[in-house]
């Protein structure tokens, strides 16, 4: 964050794209970053991975980043699940984030979504999420937000082929022999669904005070 507001005020300019791929509580850097910058030194453009496995409306996220964790993906293998697990935030947790400040998400391509400031003109994205680029605008009702977001989420990374090789879905259904599916039955409400992520959770010595 600090480093953020650095480069924003020796060049004058507004920064263009804010990045993150720690594969560790994402979301903490992108909130401590933005804690930093005002609106006007804000990024235009944020990149980040969620955590696909968990969709909208779930809010899930770790409360901070784990200084003990390298390669998540590595640890889970190692150590069959004692590290590395669930230290993503979920899609719904970046946009409870990034709401407040005026992002709107603009593309989600499996576990890949960007977020843009509202007051950056967009163009069409032309891929398969469609539209016009933007997945949902300030004026729309809030149930059809929700709606969209949701869609998209299943088209862009749920229904996605890429997701038949994705690492970290594989790896996780190897460790914990566990049928994610279970979290995105959409007949389901969503606090039902949030009563399987908790319950699973704790079967696997999550503390519960250590996500949200």
């Amino acid at each position: 964050g600090i480093e953020a507001k650095q480069i924003a005020d020796r060049t004058g300019l507004p920064l263009d794209l804010l990045k993150v791929d720690v594969d560790n509580c994402d979301c903490c850097f992108v909130e401590e970053v933005l804690r930093k910058l005002s609106q006007e030194e804000q990024p235009r453009l944020i990149h980040v991975e969620v955590h696909a496995l968990v969709p909208p409306p779930i809010i899930f996220r770790p409360r901070r980043f784990d200084a003990r964790l390298g390669n998540t993906l590595r640890e889970l293998k190692k150590s069959r699940g004692a590290w590395g697990h669930m230290v993503h935030c979920s899609l719904a947790a970046f946009l409870e984030i990034l709401q407040p400040r005026g992002y709107e998400l603009l593309h989600l391509e499996f576990h890949n979504a960007v977020f843009a400031d509202a007051r950056v003109p967009k163009f069409p994205s032309g891929g398969h999420n469609g539209g016009d680029g933007q997945l949902h605008g300030r004026n729309a009702a809030q149930s059809g937000l929700a709606a969209q977001i949701e869609s998209h989420w299943f088209g862009g990374y749920y229904c996605s082929p890429l997701r038949l090789l994705s690492e970290l879905e594989l790896t996780y259904q190897e460790v914990f022999l566990y049928d994610y599916r279970l979290w995105n039955d959409v007949q389901q409400p969503a606090e039902k669904r949030i009563g399987l992520i908790r319950a699973y959770l704790d079967r696997w010595h999550i503390p519960r005070s250590s996500y949200r």
